[in-house]
């Protein structure tokens, strides 16, 4: 009888001291969510409402938006691919690259598209086979049926003068010229494997009209850009300064 209550003793103690320890990392479960979030003046924005701008001027802005895509981590042991498409507004969707072991490599920076890859921005979003996201987007307006083509980048709003004049913005950024390559330095960034690692995507609402980095717009006459032709030097600007719009 003492031997079997030492042996149940002993089965108790090894439980309580063994059978809690935490289980394995498994590095292979590592994952990077971009949480994208649209500020001004690195405040995370109010639609429908005057705020502070520029100078004397206020801005009311009614919608905010623009398709990801191609999300590209590159590590030390070579790129991990998402071909993935996002549809960014007001929800701050999560831009999700999984499956990385960063036991073995480090993580050096994350490449993307603001824009579609030439098959891609031909889909027609009425097509039943086309990316659930494109079909999205596409009720949204964010679809130009007449180019065959989506608008990648788009911001409509109003600015308010001091004297109470009003300048409507409508900057609708699209088409295979004007594709957005960014690319952001992760290597100062340190994650833990085996989690989910988030880290805050911000596009800088006011970066877009006035960069440094970029062309300021005169946005009281430089106020609309459908990517059209004659609207090239408008639509450059704003593909130079949307691009530095966007910091982690």
């Amino acid at each position: 009888m003492k031997s079997f209550k030492k042996t149940t003793l002993l089965g108790i103690l090894s439980i309580i001291f063994f059978g809690c320890e935490d289980k394995p990392v498994n590095n292979n479960n590592t994952s990077i969510v971009l949480k994208t979030q649209f500020e001004l003046f690195n405040k995370e924005i109010e639609y429908n409402k005057y705020l502070k701008f520029i100078g004397d001027d206020s801005i009311l802005i009614n919608q905010v938006s623009m398709l990801v895509s191609e999300p590209t981590i590159t590590t030390s042991g070579g790129p991990i691919y998402n071909n993935g498409i996002f549809y960014v507004k007001k929800t701050s969707p999560l831009i999700v690259l999984s499956g990385l072991d960063i036991s073995k490599s480090t993580i050096a920076s994350v490449d993307f598209l603001v824009g579609l890859n030439k098959t891609n921005n031909k889909i027609d979003p009425t097509d039943n086979e086309a990316n659930a996201v494109l079909k999205t987007a596409g009720q949204d307006g964010m679809y130009w049926p007449g180019w065959t083509s989506y608008r990648f980048f788009v911001i409509e709003c109003k600015i308010k003068k001091s004297d109470n004049s009003i300048t409507n913005i409508t900057y609708h950024v699209g088409g295979d010229s004007y594709l957005i390559k960014k690319n952001l330095n992760l290597a100062s960034i340190s994650f833990t494997a085996g989690k989910e690692n988030i880290i805050p995507l911000r596009i800088h609402i006011d970066k877009i009209f006035s960069n440094p980095q970029g062309a300021s717009l005169n946005y009281h006459t430089e106020n609309t850009t459908h990517s059209e032709a004659n609207q090239d030097a408008i639509t450059k600007k704003l593909v130079t300064n949307i691009g530095g719009a966007i910091t982690l």
